[in-house]
């Protein structure tokens, strides 16, 4: 008998609408021999994302990178296979995405990547890949995982694009110009160091929840811990009994992951009220670890209150100056980050600080001289002038995506780390003096007898004076050997320092003078001396 028909295959699915930019076809996604092609037709080359275009000869074209492409499928991927468990999505950038949702920029290596000019005059083409970007942070962060982005390009990647992405999925981003870079490989081992079960040392769905009393009535988020700066990812507000509980989203945890939360306390009604002595404040952070081991972290912290009638200055003995600034560094992220530009927030700032002064000081009015510092406020002044003149608000020369790297950074560091950032360490080294001594950011601690250690977080400055070099030049001379017994102890000394950072920093060694000395020189030569900048504020406080 003949053998039994067999029925038609059903028709495949529709294509997702992610793999439109990705040259996808009705008969490839039906799966058959030709590929979507003609019988005998050949198949054509399209571009190759591991071979670029530089690199095939193609002269005058940037790479065929498709990042935003790519990465919509390795989220939709990791969707399908890990719904509800771990993951994490890596993505490496050697260079600009030119095609497909996400790209910033022309294949024509002759067309410019936009600035930070054409950003604040609006950029219909960054708008479009941020809201793609965008898009896949809510749904990777809305399944517990976490996307990071490595970046080695000496050409901008699109990390701006990409910064909500990051910030809603707690994401880490790291930078270098190759991937053979020292401190590029030292961060990737840092971040999936393996944990003492063996599995890897991050945290995944994290929920967190702050319980306060009903006095508080909203909650803002400010870095770390998943969600955009504002309102936290998914915030459901309950109450019980006397108490007000804030819950959200928090993507995925790394062990450097730090909160910031502003509490803001509802209004007064007419009717007074007996206030409690003591304010309870209870934080939560439940996730999982890649070894599916669930854990709940708890923090309770019992705070005393002061009168609804009372100075300002009664608040000094409990401030915290170090997490003052830094939360005023998150804070000026947020800004940045809701579309204030670099002039604003320095307006923002300079406000701010002369309210808060005018407050916490003593002083006559009409006389600059008479202003007295308290001294558990004395750094907020210094840290300020810092601030204005850093990565994270300073945008000049600097690109994008150097800028949102050090916010991005900025927004997740613990206290001393963003202190570090923003107000770099400058220590001193003379051979047969047996120590160091810390020296301000000024030029003129930068001598010929002198080896300097700048410590900015994510750089560390090995600087030989030019009195040192010179000795150094002559081998086996007992000078030379006590420049380089100095040299390698302050070497090891810098790396003891950077040994668990993270992200690890560059380890940079120079002599005054030389073209390396210009990553010391932009920190100790300000535009505006300290002295100036204390004069001008001391003049604004006694107006």
């Amino acid at each position: 008998s003949p053998p039994p028909r067999l029925s038609p295959p059903p028709p495949p699915p529709p294509p997702p609408a992610w793999l439109a930019g990705c040259g996808w076809s009705e008969g490839a996604a039906a799966g058959s021999k030709t590929n979507g092609r003609a019988p005998g037709q050949r198949r054509a080359r399209g571009p190759s994302v591991s071979r670029s275009a530089e690199a095939a000869g193609e002269a005058g074209k940037r790479g065929g990178r498709c990042t935003g492409s790519a990465l919509a499928a390795a989220t939709s991927l990791l969707a399908c296979s890990h719904p509800d468990s771990a993951a994490r999505t890596v993505v490496f950038c050697g260079g600009p995405s030119v095609g497909g949702a996400g790209a910033i920029v022309d294949s024509d290596a002759g067309s410019t990547v936009r600035s930070h000019k054409e950003l604040e005059a609006g950029s219909a083409r960054a708008t479009a890949a941020a809201e793609h970007y965008d898009a896949l942070g809510r749904a990777a962060a809305a399944r517990g995982h976490g996307v990071d982005v490595v970046a080695a390009s000496l050409e901008e990647v699109g990390l701006y694009e990409m910064k909500s992405l990051l910030g809603r999925t707690g994401g880490a981003a790291l930078q270098g110009e190759s991937f053979q870079d020292s401190h590029l490989l030292d961060s990737l081992r840092r971040l999936y160091a393996r944990a003492p079960d063996g599995s890897v040392g991050m945290g995944f769905g994290a929920q967190f929840e702050l319980t306060a009393g009903r006095d508080c009535e909203a909650i803002e988020h400010i870095g770390g811990g998943g969600g955009a700066a504002g309102e936290p990812e998914g915030l459901s507000v309950r109450e019980c009994g006397g108490a007000r509980s804030f819950a959200w989203e928090g993507g995925s945890l790394s062990p450097h992951t730090c909160v910031g939360l502003t509490l803001t306390p509802a209004k007064k009604g007419g009717g007074a009220s007996v206030m409690p002595q003591h304010q309870l404040l209870q934080l939560s952070a439940r996730y999982s670890t890649a070894g599916g081991r669930r854990v709940r972290r708890v923090t309770t912290l019992r705070l005393p209150r002061l009168t609804q009638s009372y100075d300002a200055k009664s608040l000094l003995p409990a401030l915290d100056q170090q997490a003052v600034a830094a939360l005023l560094v998150r804070q000026a992220v947020a800004k940045a980050n809701s579309g204030a530009s670099a002039p604003e927030m320095l307006r923002w700032i300079d406000r701010l600080l002369i309210k808060t002064m005018k407050t916490l000081c003593a002083y006559s009015k009409g006389d600059p001289g008479s202003v007295a510092l308290p001294p558990a406020a004395g750094i907020v002044p210094g840290f300020v002038f810092h601030l204005r003149r850093s990565p994270v608000l300073r945008t000049s020369g600097a690109s994008p995506d150097r800028t949102t790297f050090f916010r991005l950074l900025a927004s997740t560091l613990d206290t001393f780390s963003s202190l570090l950032l923003v107000q770099p360490t400058l220590r001193g080294f003379r051979v047969g003096s047996g120590g160091s001594a810390p020296l301000p950011l000024e030029p003129t601690s930068v001598t010929p007898d002198r080896l300097l250690l700048l410590d900015s977080f994510t750089q560390l400055v090995v600087c030989k004076g030019g009195a040192l070099a010179l000795a150094a030049r002559s081998p086996g001379s007992p000078p030379a050997e006590e420049v380089q017994q100095l040299t390698d102890a302050v070497a090891a000394e810098a790396a003891a320092l950077g040994a668990a950072r993270f992200p690890a920093p560059l380890l940079i060694e120079c002599e005054q003078g030389s073209s390396k000395a210009r990553y010391l020189a932009q920190k100790v030569n300000p535009d505006v001396p300290l002295s100036a900048f204390l004069q001008g504020l001391y003049r604004a406080i006694v107006e």
